[in-house]
């Protein structure tokens, strides 16, 4: 049962890998800065996990709370020693650096935490599993390929539920869900073939804060067009006043 477990916690965080590099690809995100950045975010999740698991929850985490609690832990704690080392020899690494120490200690330290049962773990991949088709629903919204992959996984996955098996053949539900997930998968690798050059998830004000940002990263505030404009609105209107 044990074993089974464990089986089933590798196949969870193997899924939600998979999940999050597709959506990286999706938003034109090039496949070697996926990996470096699924790299450097698995290291973030991983130490933050590990010393919550070990100093303060005194259990183990579920998969859910290693991303969602993990993970902000890790980023807090990389980003206090990149900038106390930024000006230092070792700024490329320093943020590397306690997330290692973190990761060495806790290895060492002696663990309380009990194994989740494997009826646990299943049901946090059946979770993961509908978050993903949850996701690429919403993306229809935007554009219409994703929703065709949320209708094949979400049928697939309904297929191996307890309810469809009373009234479909197992036979018939396993082949018939093995064709819509292969389906799914064909539509999703077509669309990350196709997607657009530029990220095509965005609103009317996007092109806007995109332009104001820039301005005030290269020309900060005194060249600034718009903060100008502010200015000479504000001027022109105490003048006005004035006269």
């Amino acid at each position: 049962m044990v074993i089974k477990a464990m089986k089933l916690q590798s196949q969870n965080y193997i899924y939600s890998v998979f999940f999050l590099a597709t959506l990286l690809l999706l938003a034109d995100v090039s496949l070697f800065d996926t990996v470096k950045i699924l790299i450097v975010c698995l290291i973030q999740i991983y130490a933050g996990a590990e010393l919550l698991e070990k100093f303060f929850y005194r259990r183990s985490l579920s998969i859910f709370e290693k991303f969602g609690i993990g993970l902000p832990l890790g980023v807090a704690i990389s980003i206090a020693f990149d900038l106390l080392f930024v000006r230092s020899s070792i700024t490329q690494v320093a943020w590397l650096i306690p997330l290692v120490v973190i990761v060495l200690i806790c290895k060492f330290t002696e663990s309380a935490s009990l194994q989740k049962s494997e009826n646990f773990r299943y049901q946090e991949l059946e979770s993961l599993k509908w978050i993903g088709i949850s996701v690429f629903a919403l993306l229809g919204q935007e554009w219409f390929w994703p929703m065709p992959v949320a209708v094949f996984f979400a049928t697939a996955l309904w297929l191996n539920t307890s309810k469809a098996s009373s009234s479909v053949k197992l036979d018939v539900r396993k082949t018939t869900s093995y064709v819509l997930y292969a389906l799914g998968t064909l539509v999703l690798t077509i669309g990350i073939l196709i997607r657009p050059n530029s990220w095509w998830i965005e609103d009317s004000d996007f092109g806007f804060y995109e332009a104001f940002t820039v301005s005030l990263t290269k020309w900060g505030t005194s060249e600034n067009l718009l903060a100008t404009v502010q200015v000479s609105s504000i001027t022109g209107l105490f003048m006005s006043g004035v006269g």
